[in-house]
Formats: C-alpha cells, sequence, structure tokens
C-alpha cells in the first residue's frame, strides 16, 4: 500500500468527462501554444488530460479543454473547502490567524463605508468556506452580509447562521437579484469560471454608483512557477481555467469600464505548498502526521517559511503567486 498522501488512483471513482472548448476572456480565441499539460492528480475526481494555451493574441492561458458547468458538482466533489481532513484545509488556528493578521489588512478598503455600516451590504462570490464574509462581519458587525457559492457544507453554513450572514446556494449565473451590493469581493475565484468577463459585467451590475470590487487570483509570473514549471501549484488541472498576468488582469476589469484603484500582490503560502506536493507525488485528499508530512495547510513550520519567502518577495516589489486588485464603479 502506499504511504499517506502518495499517488494512488481509485480509477473505479474517476470519470471521463465529455468537454468543452475553452476561450481567451479578451478575444474568444480557442488556438495557442502549449504551456503546460497534466491531470487530476490533487482530486482524482476525472480521468482527462488536460492542456493550458497561451494566446497569441492577448498572451493569456486558458484551459483548451474545460469541463462544463453541469460537471462542476462532480470536479468540486471532496474539495478542499468540504474535506477538513485533506491536505489544503488548513488547520481552525491557521485560519484565525490569517483572518486577523492578514485578511482584515486585505479588505481595509471597504472601510470608507464605516460611518454608513447599518445600510451597508456586501457580497462574497465562490465562498467555500466563506473567510471572506467571516472577515467582513469582523469589520462591520451590523452591515448585511451575503455569502455565495454553489454549495456549502453542513458546517459552514451552521457556522455563518451564528454569524448572521446571509447564505445563497446557486451559481454566479442564476444568482436572479435586484439586489445591489456596497462591496463585492471574489477571492480566488475567477481563474475558476469560463468566461470572467462576463462575471465582471455581473458584479458591476450589481454594485451601487461608488462601490468596490475585489479579486485576488493567481499570477503567473511569479516565482514560484519560474522554480517548479509543470508543477506550479496554481495550475491546479482542471479547476483553474484561466491563469492571469498583472497586465491581463487590469485589462480584464477596464475592459468593463471599472476603474482600477490599487493592486499588488500578497503571500501565498499555498502555492509553495501545493508545488511541492506536486512535486512529491502526493494528492491533496489525505495529509500525514506533522512529523512524517510536511507541506500542507497546518504544518507551522512550513507555512512560516513559505510565508516569509513572500514576504522577501514582496519587500524586493516582486511578484508571488497571488495578485489583488480593488476597483470602482464610478458610472
Amino acid at each position: 500500500m502506499p504511504r499517506s498522501g502518495l499517488i494512488s488512483y481509485d480509477f473505479l471513482t474517476m470519470q471521463q468527462l465529455q468537454l468543452e472548448n475553452g476561450s481567451c476572456p479578451f478575444c474568444q480565441n480557442n488556438n495557442g501554444r502549449v504551456v503546460a499539460q497534466g491531470i487530476d492528480q490533487e482530486y482524482q475526481r476525472v480521468l482527462n488530460r488536460f492542456t493550458f494555451i497561451e494566446c497569441p493574441f492577448d498572451h493569456h492561458w486558458f484551459l483548451k479543454s474545460w469541463p462544463k458547468l453541469d460537471d462542476f458538482p462532480k470536479i468540486y466533489e471532496n474539495y478542499q473547502t468540504k474535506n477538513s481532513q485533506g491536505a489544503y484545509s488548513p488547520h481552525p488556528w491557521v485560519r484565525k490567524i490569517k483572518e486577523q493578521f492578514f485578511d482584515k489588512h486585505r479588505l481595509s478598503p471597504f472601510l470608507e463605508f464605516k460611518s454608513l455600516e447599518a445600510q451597508l451590504r456586501f457580497l462574497e462570490v465562490g465562498s467555500g468556506k466563506a473567510h471572506g464574509a467571516r472577515v467582513l462581519r469582523q469589520l462591520f458587525p451590523h452591515a448585511q452580509i451575503y455569502a455565495l457559492d454553489i454549495e456549502f457544507s453542513l458546517h459552514t453554513k451552521d457556522e455563518l447562521k451564528k454569524l448572521n450572514i446571509n447564505i445563497i446556494e446557486c451559481s454566479w449565473e442564476n444568482f436572479d437579484t435586484d439586489l445591489i451590493f456596497d462591496g463585492i469581493m471574489a477571492v480566488h475565484f475567477i481563474e475558476h469560471i469560463h468566461h470572467p468577463q462576463d462575471f465582471l459585467k455581473w458584479a458591476k451590475k450589481h454594485l451601487c454608483k461608488n462601490g468596490l470590487l475585489y479579486l485576488e487570483t493567481p499570477n503567473r509570473n511569479c516565482l514560484c512557477y519560474r522554480i517548479f514549471g509543470k508543477n506550479w501549484g496554481m495550475f491546479h488541472y482542471p479547476r483553474h481555467l484561466h491563469l492571469f498576468t498583472d497586465i491581463g488582469l487590469r485589462n480584464l476589469v477596464q475592459k468593463q469600464n471599472l476603474q482600477p484603484f490599487s493592486f499588488g500582490h500578497h503571500s501565498s503560502a499555498a502555492a509553495w505548498i501545493m508545488s511541492m506536493r506536486n512535486v512529491l507525488g502526493k494528492n491533496a485528499l489525505t495529509k500525514g502526521p506533522w512529523y512524517k508530512d510536511f507541506f500542507h495547510y497546518s504544518h507551522p513550520l512550513t507555512l512560516i517559511l513559505a510565508t516569509a519567502i513572500d514576504l522577501f518577495l514582496l519587500t524586493l516589489k516582486q511578484p508571488t503567486s497571488a495578485q489583488y486588485i480593488w476597483c470602482k464603479k464610478t458610472e
């Protein structure tokens, strides 16, 4: 028997999906130079082999063929947001430290609305475990906060109800609402969806005038990718459908006449850990004891080292695997 976490595929539980053509969000092109190929090593839900290509016109990376929306429940079965025993599920103390020392600072631009708190309405899209919505609740105890995702675990739903956070279980495409929000956030979300340009149109429609949109997504122009190449964790087959550069991300929001006012990078310990697991041939479904398995989201030494590397890069003004952008709806 393989050791815990080492790749051992259960082909009886994996499926061959009927894929559809991917496309560049800037020009809808479907052809280009092959930049990487891989399989679902991490969660082992599908049998297909996937190919990232680079658009020759916009130099954007996207999956040439990607899963259909109807198959998303299959590829996200037992995903990190639902599997508390998985290698990518953080220990509660890790989550608490991240929220208190990193996430509150990241979301601080929303505080410009603080004086209007009782009237405010915020939405987190692609919430997963709703880390962003939880932080917003700490920053705005009296605001209306909504968390939207296709499905939440029972544990997450119980926690959100205790925090008086509104739960919406559907895709953003099917969230037919007249609600208007003061702030919308989508953290590591736009790389997971077929048409990020359509999501930005939707987000703009549901923002009030001078409302803020916050996005985070991987940046492929980073040291982690240059070191690990095809094993870079942010390829994340087949769940990442797009990989942006910093210029590409800014172009994407500007095409929707959203006004960027802040751009930068955050530490991304996850990218280093995911990349190392790929190199070592480990999946994300399980993790070994801390003294044997160093590369998971709850190992303190690994998290400290990975975070220190990224903080050093940030002091040198170098990109990490996680970029962010703040935008305002001005029209």
